[in-house]
């Protein structure tokens, strides 16, 4: 009897091969690139699943915008020498130099096999096997094309039925053998693919998350609760959560595995008064800060009125240019609410609107430094895990200088998370910014004026330039 040996076919040979090219070229030219080009590589080789275009790598760690574009374009130029083929499978290319099987992988827990026809001195060695998500699960599609299998009896003989039969039988115990890996890049592929897995579509929840701090609490019950009440009559999926950052937030749930994943939006609801003792206290521009340093994308404040008539600390109307500061300044999307209720209705529409949006999207797991920009026509989203988020958001007791040197920053009017940002990353410590206010002999108060911010690229100003040059280098006041 012959020996079988089993092997699992490169998922996506193709991207391999540009991705080695790609590395040697940078080798070639002494870039760092290489060693980036190494870790996508690595990443790719222990995806155990085709991947159809460069846009689906996003979802492997190393892969970004840029490197996913690059692998397009590639796989167009492809598809137009080859007349229009669509595929990246082994069927495209011989990566092994031998002869192929048919077959694809229909799920990742199927396995893809290849048998060669080799003599044996030991009929009794174990065959090799690759991990894969199931070591019971190898059915009758792996032998698509008849493998020949030679006897000493009964050489030349198809005896297809056979060795399946045996394989049935060796892999009810192949849980308990020590079996050969070859690669050790193929022994961490199902923990590569768990940290990458991703939640295929219809197969999760969408739930809201409401703070705890949203909810009376004390001596109140939960069913007289004006939030827990109004979201429920309004028939909304949420759970009472503590949030580190925000008032309301969204998960998806996984239904078999209950992993969470944060989607790109947060919702910050500020009552009017509350607003105002916020910007007295300095919390407001501190809020605002952690949301912008969260990951999270889509930030929102919900302004809700109260009391018309009731006497504020702040003048309504500064309250109102705070917010369109926030909005036009910051970035933040702003929405008016005329009570409580209304705020409620608008939350529950909310939600309505992402399940129907993110329902039939893949949604896979990935670290907050690595997500990419949002685009809601993509069928796939990277996103963190809960825990990631609530603990990333969590409030610091210990600042690093840059840190510390923002928040000085924002306390002066005018000034903006971008601005404050943008001149840190000019000038990372206060001792660094006097210094250079000082070498700056003449015209010193406009040294700020030219830095841009945001993403439009705007100028900071002289007035903020003047502020912040008295603010360091004045010794008195008047």
């Amino acid at each position: 009897m012959k020996r079988i040996k089993l092997k699992v076919k490169k998922p996506n040979p193709l991207f391999e091969l540009w991705l080695e090219e790609w590395r040697e070229e940078a080798a070639s030219k002494n870039s760092d690139l290489q060693k980036q080009f190494s870790k996508a590589l690595t990443s790719l080789r222990k995806y155990p699943l085709p991947l159809k275009s460069g846009r689906d790598c996003i979802i492997l760690q190393h892969f970004g915008t840029k490197l996913c574009l690059m692998l397009d374009r590639k796989l167009e130029e492809y598809k137009a020498r080859t007349k229009g083929s669509t595929s990246t499978s082994t069927n495209d290319i011989d990566c092994n130099a031998g002869e192929q099987l048919g077959g694809k992988f229909e799920s990742e827990r199927n396995v893809l096999l290849d048998t060669t026809d080799e003599e044996a001195d030991n009929s009794e060695e174990p065959f090799r096997l690759y991990k894969s998500n199931s070591a019971e699960l190898i059915t009758d599609k792996c032998f698509e094309q008849q493998p020949v299998v030679r006897d000493r009896d009964r050489k030349g003989q198809n005896s297809k039925q056979n060795v399946a039969g045996k394989l049935r039988e060796r892999t009810k115990s192949a849980k308990n053998l020590d079996p050969h890996i070859e690669d050790n890049d193929e022994m961490d592929s199902l923990d590569t693919f768990k940290r990458n897995a991703y939640f295929k579509t219809n197969k999760f929840d969408i739930i809201l998350l409401v703070d705890t701090q949203e909810i009376c609490g004390g001596k109140t019950k939960p069913e007289n609760d004006a939030t827990i009440v109004e979201l429920t009559e309004l028939g909304v999926s949420f759970e009472v959560r503590h949030l580190k950052v925000g008032d309301f937030a969204w998960i998806a749930r996984c239904r078999n595995t209950n992993r969470e994943l944060v989607l790109p939006y947060v919702v910050e609801r500020k009552r009017i008064d509350d607003l105002s003792a916020s910007i007295t206290d300095g919390r407001f521009h501190e809020q605002k800060f952690r949301l912008k340093q969260s990951g999270i994308q889509n930030l929102m404040y919900v302004i809700e009125e109260y009391e018309k008539g009731r006497r504020l600390a702040i003048p309504h109307s500064s309250l109102m240019q705070a917010s369109i500061n926030t909005l036009i300044q910051d970035g933040f999307s702003v929405k008016y609410t005329r009570s409580h209720k209304d705020s409620m209705f608008y939350l529950s529409s909310l939600s309505r609107i992402l399940i129907t949006i993110f329902k039939e999207k893949n949604l896979s797991v990935c670290k907050k430094e690595d997500i990419a920009q949002i685009d809601i026509l993509n069928d796939n989203f990277s996103m963190m895990e809960f825990e990631e988020f609530n603990k990333a958001a969590s409030k610091q007791k210990v600042f690093k200088v840059n840190e510390m040197f923002v928040r000085h920053l924002l306390q002066l009017k005018g000034m903006s998370i971008e601005k404050a940002a943008a001149i840190v990353d000019r000038y990372p410590s206060p001792r660094a910014l006097i210094e250079a206010f000082r070498r700056k002999s003449s015209d010193a108060g406009l040294l700020l004026a030219t830095i841009d911010f945001g993403d439009k690229k705007r100028l900071i100003g002289p007035a903020i330039s003047q502020t912040i040059h008295q603010l360091y280098t004045k010794r008195k006041f008047d």
